[in-house]
């Protein structure tokens, strides 16, 4: 479902086909069919209605139609053998954030034999409802409250923030915030130290709380407050604004919650009826750049298997909290990418999402454990032997490109350092000049594979913008090595030449002579 990238969906499309010769078709849910249908009318393609002939049902009443014309399609692309020897609708896997319900939907429409269970299930998607079920299993979490005024939000803000800083409101946070053209700068005005690469130690102190949407995507509309002003303006950003993927719809509520002080892991996962793989964990590096305070520099592929430094490892705890917040959840099918904090007083889940990293990171994966998670998807709905070791109906010619589920580890072993590290700008204004030296010392790097700068901030004569979060990055540098020093001194390198790679034009003075 809404598979439009050549790195996510595609791929895993090809390597269905090619690998164990499995048949895949393209769907689009509501979200993405009204997106198309609501392009201006010069911008359509000719052919929308064609194009939008495979979207999903809009009722259950409509599924049998539907269904005819899935048989015909498949009559298309596998020859009419293969529906009259009829078919098994083995999975659904959505690409697109914005249609992961539509997906529970369909695939409970359709019996596809590998859904999870309940139907359409809020609390794998909203934030809140999520760490209230993983909480009601028992399981540590986060403390939190969904707030439907600002009064409650800073009541709750009050309680959590009360042991470690003086909450005297300032003399700015009694005044109108219906501008809120400043809210980044007030919900983060602190000068708060840069932490490395894969640093173990966070920059911030406790007295902080995190205000942010309850269904949302990324870092957008999240914000750390150290202050009740701070609190107060990060509420009226979020209350009344659009509900990510839920075109007309508006945030009634925000979510107010305690800011976890620890490491930060993105941990990448594959299920098959129940059980867990973990295919990837990422280190995020993040920094307070350009006013906000969550800004990607790096994601960071992680080990913990170094012998030498004396330390417990910690993916055993994080692959035992893991499955018991996805058991919480009933998640017992597909991909997830969820982020965890290890605190203090052990690992506490800040979201899971039902779908893969939205980053490119097959490249990454490949190098750096030998595998990638779209291989062991696959292997996870077909690479399984039958009782005879054999397996039925798929290429003799691939079968040394297919993964056999349970040879696959739970816990992956590192081989190589790897990670993207994201092209932050600091200019704001006209691009003038685009430093091609420092573009050319990098890439001649040893550790760097491939890197894009996007076109914007190539073409001179542009507006550019500081980046403030994922969406705003300035392009992206795969790093990829087996020796540590040289990893490390390449990173460091770029994040010294990022403040040189553009330069923009001076702001002309209105009242000085020309």
């Amino acid at each position: 479902m809404d598979s439009f990238c050549d790195v996510h969906g595609q791929f895993l499309a090809e390597r269905a086909r090619d690998v164990y010769g499995v048949t895949t078709l393209q769907v689009y849910s509501d979200y993405m069919r009204g997106y198309f249908l609501h392009l201006q009318p010069d911008d359509r393609p000719e052919n929308i209605q064609e194009s939008l002939s495979m979207c999903m049902p809009s009722s259950l009443e409509e599924v049998k139609e539907w269904c005819s014309r899935l048989d015909d399609e498949f009559c298309l692309l596998g020859g009419a053998s293969s529906v009259e020897k009829g078919y098994e609708l083995a999975a659904l896997v959505c690409d697109s954030d914005s249609g992961l319900a539509h997906a529970e939907q369909l695939a409970d429409w359709l019996n596809v034999t590998t859904r999870n269970p309940g139907g359409v299930q809020e609390k794998r998607r909203n934030k809140y409802l999520m760490i209230e079920t993983i909480r009601s299993a028992g399981i540590p979490t986060i403390e939190q409250r969904l707030c439907s005024s600002q009064e409650e939000a800073v009541e709750f803000a009050t309680s959590l923030l009360l042991a470690t800083t003086s909450l005297s409101p300032s003399s700015s946070s009694v005044q109108s915030r219906d501008d809120s053209d400043d809210v980044d700068d007030v919900v983060d005005r602190q000068s708060i130290p840069q932490s490395g690469l894969g640093s173990t130690t966070s920059c911030f102190r406790q007295n902080h709380v995190v205000i942010k949407p309850a269904r949302g995507c990324g870092s957008h509309n999240v914000y750390l407050c150290d202050d009740l002003d701070s609190v107060t303006c990060a509420f009226d950003r979020i209350y009344g604004s659009g509900i990510f993927g839920s075109p007309g719809q508006k945030h009634e509520n925000v979510l107010v919650q305690e800011f976890a002080i620890g490491e930060e892991f993105a941990i990448d996962t594959v299920s098959r009826d129940g059980e867990l793989k973990i295919v990837a964990i990422w280190k995020y590096d993040k920094r307070p750049a350009n006013g906000a305070p969550f800004v990607y520099y790096a994601t960071k592929l992680f080990d913990d298997n170094n012998k030498d430094s004396g330390k417990e490892p910690i993916i055993p705890a994080l692959y035992a909290y893991l499955s018991s917040c996805l058991e919480a959840l009933d998640i017992r099918w597909g991909i997830t990418h969820s982020e965890v904090i290890v605190t203090p007083d052990g690992p506490r889940l800040v979201e899971v999402n039902c779908r893969q990293h939205n980053m490119d990171f097959l490249l990454l994966t490949m190098g750096g454990v030998g595998y990638n998670i779209y291989d062991v998807l696959l292997a996870a709905y077909f690479g399984h032997s039958s009782n005879d070791g054999t397996t039925d109906n798929m290429p003799v010619k691939s079968d040394k490109n297919r993964l056999e589920w349970n040879l696959i580890p739970d816990i992956p072993t590192t081989r190589m350092n790897a990670a993207m590290v994201h092209l932050v700008n600091s200019k704001d204004g006209t691009l003038k000049r685009v430093n091609d030296e420092a573009l050319y010392e990098i890439e001649a790097m040893a550790s760097v594979v491939d890197l894009e700068v996007y076109s914007k901030f190539l073409e001179v004569g542009t507006q550019i913008c500081p980046t403030v979060d994922i969406k705003s990055d300035a392009g992206w540098i795969q790093l990829i090595h087996p020796e540590p020093e040289i990893f490390a001194t390449d990173f460091q390198r770029i994040i010294e030449l990022m403040p040189t790679l553009f330069e923009v034009e001076e702001a002309t003075n209105p009242g000085s002579d020309k």
